[in-house]
C-alpha cells in the first residue's frame, strides 16, 4: 500500500516526538530496527562498574536490560521530549531497574542536570532534531564529568535522503558535517566508525542503512 503525503508527514511528526497509540507503535518499530545502532552506541561508550550514564532520547527504553548487562552498579538517567515515551519507559522498567534508573522530561535544549554529573552520555538518532547542535554539544560537555565520554550515533545523510518521510523536521548529517560542528564545540573528537546493514524502513521498504558512531571526550 502506497503511503500518501499526509501519511508521510504523520510518520515524520511521530519520529520527532512520538505521541499516543501511534507513537507507541512507532517506538516498538524503532526499538526493533534501531537496536543494532543502540547496541553499537552503548558498546562504544565502554561502560564500566559504577558509571552514571545519561541517554538522551531513550524511546520506550526496551534496551535497558542490555545497558545494565554491560557492568555492575550502573546508574541510568533517561531524558525525553516525548511524554508518551517518558510514560512508556517508566511503565516497562522492573523493580531492580527502578532502583538504578531515573527518567525525566526536558525541552530538548537545556539538559536539566548539574555540571559534571555523568561518566557517559549516549544518544541515538536524535541529532537530526537538535535545534542548535553546537550549543547542545556544549550542554552535553557541561554535564559530563572531566574525562567523560559522549557517544552519538546517527544514520548517514545519503541514506536518510532516500526515505520519503524525511522532510523539514530533519537536519541531515554525514561524517564531515559532524566533525565540523564538533570542532566548534567544547568536546574533543576521539573516533568515528561506520557500519552498513539491511533494515526495513518506517514506510515498509527494505533499505541499506549506513550509520556512524561518533566518540567524543571532555
Amino acid at each position: 500500500m502506497k503511503l500518501t503525503e499526509k501519511d508521510l508527514m504523520k510518520i515524520e511528526d511521530q519520529l520527532s516526538n512520538p505521541k499516543g497509540n501511534t507513537g507507541l507503535e512507532i517506538a516498538k518499530n524503532m526499538h526493533k530496527t534501531n537496536f543494532s545502532m543502540t547496541k553499537a552506541t552503548f558498546d562504544a561508550s565502554n561502560i564500566v562498574n559504577n558509571d552514571v550514564v545519561l541517554e538522551i532520547g531513550h524511546g520506550n527504553c526496551n534496551h535497558l536490560d542490555y545497558v545494565f548487562s554491560l557492568a555492575e552498579n550502573v546508574f541510568y538517567y533517561g531524558l525525553e521530549i516525548s511524554e508518551t515515551m517518558y510514560s512508556e519507559a517508566k511503565k516497562q522498567i522492573r523493580l531492580k531497574e527502578e532502583n538504578q534508573s531515573v527518567f525525566k522530561l526536558y525541552d530538548g535544549v537545556k539538559i536539566p542536570f548539574n555540571a559534571s554529573s555523568f561518566d557517559k552520555i549516549v544518544t541515538v538518532n536524535t541529532i537530526c532534531f537538535w535545534e542548535t547542535p553546537v550549543l547542545f554539544l556544549n550542554e552535553i560537555c557541561r554535564v559530563l564529568k572531566e574525562g567523560g565520554t559522549c557517544v552519538i550515533c546517527f544514520a548517514d545523510e545519503g541514506f536518510m535522503k532516500k526515505l520519503p518521510f524525511v522532510k523539514e523536521k530533519f537536519t541531515l548529517y554525514n561524517v564531515s558535517k559532524i566533525k565540523e560542528i564538533v570542532t566548534k564545540s567544547t568536546l574533543e573528537l576521539i573516533d568515528v566508525y561506520s557500519n552498513k546493514e539491511n533494515v526495513i524502513s518506517k514506510s515498509g521498504d527494505k533499505v541499506l542503512r549506513e550509520y556512524h558512531v561518533v566518540i567524543l571526550k571532555k
